[in-house]
């Protein structure tokens, strides 16, 4: 089904999920995909609404979507949902029945959920979350989805996981999110409770103390960058959370025991600056003479796959895969001198 360009802003479907009374824009319910024509997220637009107090009756979901259906090609924005339970409070941007949804080039920005404000479920590929902010709960980008190759970036939760919570990252960048609760729930700036392979975790922030991980809490961190975030007092805090948590081949500057990890300067292109709202972001591409390259371990996923910049995972070149979510591409007569 294709979708000429236009902004979407009337009209909608209660019921989807079954049970709920939140009105979406459009609901999917058929396995079926529906894609902008010209595959044209700036202008193809679906907008939501918030009810005067942003999470009320009046509120509406940008997008429902059923398992096998798929969705591409469109901006996402200004979705809420209602306060109160799964079905009512979850998911301002969109709402997936599960992984086997696909959403691709899309961007999921300003929307704002009880619970999780940009994306629950779904498998995500090449797609923006920004901006987006829940009231009560976890998951400000996104919560429970599969993420290839997108970007989650200024996102907030009052919970844990300002950027992700319970996903699964593949080449992802994650920056400038917030974990915004003070006392113990608050942790996880950037991710919480997932796990991430080849990502780049920036300049997240938690209103917590050191321990609560601003960058990373309780995650599964494979070939990982993460460096540069802090706590409310300007403390880098960058990894926190014990249980489950395995690092191999990751940069930071605090890491629990695992294979190849490094406490380094990764030499990013540009580093970020600020914090919280005076964050501003930096070019997260690697220097040559970086650390993090081929540094990283090889695994079956990256068969074929790309980095965040469009560039092979595992260059026939050199044979293994960077730290982060960005390759660096020598070009011919390249000459590295470290000193």
């Amino acid at each position: 089904m294709l979708v000429g360009s236009g902004v979407y802003e009337t009209g909608g479907v209660n019921g989807w999920p079954p049970g709920s009374t939140l009105t979406s824009r459009v609901a999917i319910w058929k396995a079926v995909t529906v894609r902008s024509a010209n595959d044209d997220p700036a202008n193809t637009i679906i907008k939501g609404a918030w009810d005067p107090a942003t999470n009320g009756p009046a509120a509406v979901r940008c997008v429902y979507m059923v398992t096998g259906s798929s969705l591409i090609g469109f901006t996402l924005t200004n979705g809420a949902t209602m306060t109160g339970d799964r079905n009512d409070g979850y998911a301002a941007g969109v709402y997936s029945q599960s992984r086997g949804t696909v959403i691709s080039n899309c961007v999921v920005t300003g929307n704002a959920g009880d619970f999780v404000a940009g994306v629950l479920s779904g498998t995500l590929y090449d797609c923006t979350i920004t901006g987006n902010r829940n009231g009560s709960g976890y998951g400000g980008g996104a919560q429970e989805s599969t993420l290839y190759n997108c970007r989650l970036t200024g996102n907030s939760s009052h919970r844990m996981g300002g950027g992700a919570y319970g996903a699964t990252l593949y080449s992802c960048l994650v920056d400038g999110n917030t974990a915004r609760e003070p006392d113990s729930a608050g942790r996880g700036g950037g991710v919480a409770l997932c796990t991430a392979y080849n990502c780049t975790v920036v300049g997240n922030r938690t209103n917590m103390d050191s321990w609560a991980g601003a960058g990373s809490w309780n995650c599964s961190l494979y070939n990982c960058i993460v460096l540069f975030n802090k706590t409310v007092r300007n403390e880098i805090s960058d990894i926190g959370g014990g249980g489950g948590m395995v690092n191999s081949y990751t940069c930071s500057s605090w890491l629990y025991a695992g294979e190849g990890n490094i406490y380094a300067d990764a030499k990013f292109m540009a580093n970020p600056t600020g914090s919280g709202a005076s964050y501003v972001a930096g070019d997260y591409r690697l220097q040559v003479d970086s650390p993090c390259i081929n540094t990283g371990t090889n695994l079956a996923w990256m068969a074929g796959a790309r980095d965040l910049a469009g560039h092979r995972r595992v260059s026939p070149d050199d044979g293994r895969v960077d730290m982060g979510a960005y390759e660096v591409v020598f070009s011919a007569g390249t000459v590295v001198i470290v000193r």
